[in-house]
C-alpha cells in the first residue's frame, strides 16, 4: 500500500465484525469508481449471526446504502448489526441524512471501516449515533476500504482531485518519432485499457499539443459508464473549434484567451497553473478524480511537481533510438524512490507498470480516521 497504516482497531474482538465487513466490501466493490464524487458504499443488516438486508449505493441522487438496507429490512432491522464501509452520513445534501434512520430503525449497534473525511460528517455521524445509545465500532478493514475508495479519499484530504499520469512509450522510452508521429506506440489491446481506464475517473485532461498532433476523442469505449468529462488546456487559444474534444458539450476548456468558446474556464495568463485549474475542477465541477493523457511538458510539469498519486505507463517493445522523451529532463537512481511500483503486467505484447506516489502518504487511526 502506498500510506502508512498505524493499526486496525484494536479494540474489535468479534470475528463475526471482520467476516460481515468483508462481505460489505466486496458488494461495494461492484461499485468502485462508479459513484464519484461520491464513494463505494454498501450496507449489511445482521441479526442473529445471518444477513437480513443488504443494499448497495447506486451513485449521486440515489438512496444510501443504510437507508436502502434499511428499508429493506423493515421490522427485522429492530436490535440488529449495521455493516457499512464508511461512516454513516449526518447532514442533509441530495438525501436524509442516514443516522435519522438508523436511530429510527432502533439498530443496536453500527460497525464501519473508515470515517468520512468530509467535513460536514467526519466523526460527527458516530457521535450522533453514540449520542443515541447504539454502540459503535470503527476501523474494521480498514486498510480494504481505503483501497476502495482511494479516489474519494485524497480528493477530500487533499480538496483538489485524485491525479493520474497516463502515458504511452517505446522500450527506450520515446513518445514520438523524430517526425513527432505517437499514434500507435503501443497495440489495439493495451489502446483498448487504456479508454477503459478513462470510465474509472471523474475527468480527462489533454493539452494544446496533443489535441493539435493526435485530435483524440477522449470516450471511454464503455457502454455502461459515461465518459469522463474532457479537461482542455490551451493557454493561448490554438485548438480549433471543430477539434473532436468539442464535439458535445461535455468539457470545459481552460484558456487565457477569450474565442467566445462556450464552458469556458478563463484564467489569466500569469495564473494559468495547474493548481488553479485543479482548484476550479474540483470546488465547481466536483471532478474527484483526473486522468491526464497530456504530451512530455505537461507530464514533466507534473511529475517533477510531485503533482500526482499514481501512474500508468504502457512500454510497447520496440526501440526508436531517437525522437521525443516521455519526461524531459535528467533522471538518476537518486530520483526514483519518489515511484513506488505497485503492479506489472503484460497486455498482449505490451507491458502496462502502475506507481503511486511514494509521498503520497495517509495515516489511518485505530478509530478509522485519516489523515494526510
Amino acid at each position: 500500500m502506498n500510506f502508512a497504516c498505524i493499526c486496525d482497531n484494536v479494540s474489535v474482538k468479534n470475528p463475526f465484525d471482520i467476516i460481515f465487513m468483508k462481505k460489505a466490501l466486496k458488494a461495494a466493490k461492484t461499485r468502485k469508481d462508479r459513484n464519484l464524487p461520491n464513494p463505494a458504499v454498501a450496507c449489511l443488516v445482521v441479526k442473529k449471526d445471518k444477513i437480513v438486508s443488504k443494499a448497495v449505493h447506486m451513485g449521486c441522487g440515489k438512496p444510501h446504502a443504510e437507508r436502502a438496507a434499511l428499508e429493506k429490512a423493515g421490522r427485522e432491522a429492530a436490535g440488529s448489526t449495521l455493516y457499512v464501509n464508511l461512516e454513516p452520513c449526518c447532514h442533509y445534501g441530495r438525501t436524509p441524512p442516514c443516522t435519522e434512520i438508523i436511530k429510527k430503525a432502533k439498530v443496536k449497534k453500527v460497525v464501519y471501516a473508515l470515517q468520512d473525511p468530509n467535513e460536514l460528517v467526519c466523526g460527527k455521524g458516530s457521535e450522533e449515533l453514540k449520542k443515541a445509545g447504539i454502540e459503535v465500532i470503527s476501523g474494521v478493514c480498514a486498510e480494504e476500504a481505503f483501497e476502495l475508495n482511494e479516489k474519494y479519499f485524497i480528493a477530500r484530504l487533499y480538496k483538489r482531485p485524485f491525479i493520474s499520469l497516463k502515458a504511452a512509450s517505446t522500450a527506450d522510452g520515446f513518445v514520438r518519432d523524430r517526425n513527432g508521429v505517437s499514434k500507435w506506440i503501443t497495440g489495439n489491446a493495451a489502446r483498448a485499457f487504456g479508454r477503459k481506464l478513462r470510465s474509472s475517473h471523474s475527468a480527462v485532461a489533454v493539452g494544446t499539443n496533443t489535441v493539435l498532433e493526435d485530435d483524440p476523442n477522449l470516450t471511454s469505449g464503455q457502454k455502461k459508464h459515461k465518459d469522463p468529462l474532457r479537461v482542455v488546456l490551451d493557454r493561448h487559444g490554438r485548438i480549433p473549434r471543430e477539434s473532436n474534444v468539442f464535439k458535445d458539450e461535455n468539457y470545459v476548456l481552460f484558456s487565457s484567451v477569450e474565442k467566445g468558446m462556450p464552458r469556458t474556464e478563463f484564467l489569466e495568463e500569469k495564473k494559468f497553473a495547474f493548481p488553479e485549474i485543479l482548484d476550479i475542477l474540483y470546488s465547481k465541477y466536483f471532478v474527484f478524480s483526473l486522468l491526464v493523457e497530456g504530451g512530455p511538458t505537461l507530464l514533466s510539469y507534473l511529475y517533477n511537481s510531485k503533482l500526482f498519486d499514481r501512474i500508468f505507463h504502457f512500454t510497447s517493445p520496440f526501440f526508436l533510438g531517437e525522437g521525443l522523451k516521455m519526461i524531459e529532463g535528467e533522471f538518476t537512481l537518486e530520483k526514483h524512490p519518489l515511484l513506488i511500483r505497485k503492479k506489472v503486467f503484460s497486455i498482449e505484447e505490451d507491458l502496462l507498470t502502475v506507481y503511486s506516489n511514494s509521498e503520497r502518504k495517509i495515516k489511518i487511526g485505530d478509530n478509522g480516521c485519516l489523515q494526510a
